[in-house]
């Protein structure tokens, strides 16, 4: 079921970078394998600006013996703040995610995933706040744990 989930992964990555390189992002290879996204960018429309900030760490290593193991952490920063019939009209949302996971010839051996985050929303007098966390674990051949907390106010 996870078998080959390295590639998705590495191909998630790839596909990251394409999309923000040449969008106000940077790309950057700091050395030992990690590669860095940047994407900071505001697009002012009719009906409002949207804002992007974006940070995304990828590392990998691989080893004599067959493994690999990858990491990958992500923030990301949305902002929408109305204008026209939209004024006062605003949404925010904040994602920190972070993968962790030990491939063995090309099958993966443990794979874990943590999101956690907050959005808000307030238009027209309704105004709404949410918050999340989700945990993913597998290994051994089967998921060890999975829990997602989602609370609005």
């Amino acid at each position: 079921m996870f078998r080959k989930l390295r590639l998705v992964t590495a191909g998630f990555g790839a596909l990251a970078a394409v999309l923000t390189i040449g969008a106000g992002s940077a790309f950057a290879d700091p050395g030992r394998g990690a590669i860095v996204f940047q994407q900071k960018d505001c697009v002012v429309l009719t009906v409002g600006t949207v804002c992007t900030d974006v940070h995304t760490v990828f590392n990998s290593t691989g080893t004599p013996s067959g493994n690999f193991i990858s990491t990958v952490n992500t923030r990301a920063d949305n902002s929408f703040t109305g204008a026209g019939f939209l004024e006062g009209c605003n949404n925010t949302n904040t994602v920190n995610a972070q993968q962790h996971q030990l491939d063995q010839d090309f099958e993966t051996q443990e794979f874990h995933n943590h999101n956690k985050g907050q959005f808000s929303f307030e238009c027209f007098g309704f105004a709404l706040t949410c918050v999340f966390d989700v945990h993913v674990h597998f290994a051994e051949g089967q998921f060890q744990f999975q829990r997602s907390e989602f609370d609005c106010a």
